[in-house]
């Protein structure tokens, strides 16, 4: 039996903090994978994605080609429509019946999950892994990994970017590489909303 992490979100652009909390997940936990699952339309973020599906399907496999236990999904990008959590899960619950399945998520989101479709059924196909900065309570209710602060966030890199800056102390140098190629994040506006 394997023991696999679930890891989903916008990743827009992936960077150096999401790594961080993958990394950290998996050696607590002892992971066998973690599987990183870009959102093609995820129901809580209003402002949607910045980056198309796939650049950020190409950023993240760049992001973890130095770490073996990490590999990228498209599943929700391919689904199209709305990405729903439960959904994915129960999709990789089906696809992996005899492994244990770990879905990871920040304290803040988790503070939100009364506002998800169906948590319920999330936590029927795998145990709920918070992933917590140090100095936060743990929830009673859920495992959790507690890591060491890592200041970085996807609302920070597009805004640096947005303003001619550099973002490259936060990245993987791949995917600086990447975003500079394609001109990503150039002029964009946004309303400060983290969309990590």
């Amino acid at each position: 039996m394997k023991r696999i992490g679930l890891f989903g979100g916008m990743f827009d652009p992936v960077h150096l903090g999401h790594l961080h909390a993958a990394r950290e997940a998996a050696e607590k936990l002892s992971l066998d994978s973690v599987i990183f699952i870009p959102a093609n339309v995820p129901p809580h973020k209003k402002n949607g994605c910045f980056a198309s599906g796939a650049h950020r399907l190409a950023m993240l496999k760049l992001a973890v080609e130095a770490d073996s236990r990490f590999t990228v999904s498209a599943y929700e990008l391919e689904k199209e429509g709305t990405s729903y959590s439960y959904i994915t899960v129960e999709h990789f619950r089906a696809k992996y019946p005899e492994d244990k399945l770990y879905f990871l998520i920040g304290d803040e989101a988790y503070a939100l999950l009364h506002t998800w479709k169906l948590p319920e059924r999330i936590r029927a196909a795998a145990d709920f892994v918070v992933v917590t900065r140090e100095g936060t309570s743990p929830p009673g209710d859920a495992l959790y990994v507690k890591i060491p602060k890592f200041q970085a966030s996807s609302t920070e890199v597009r805004a640096a970017l947005a303003a001619g800056g550099s973002a490259d102390a936060l990245l993987p140098a791949a995917v600086a590489a990447y975003i500079k190629n394609n001109g990503l994040y150039q002029g964009e506006q946004y309303d400060g909303t983290d969309n990590a």
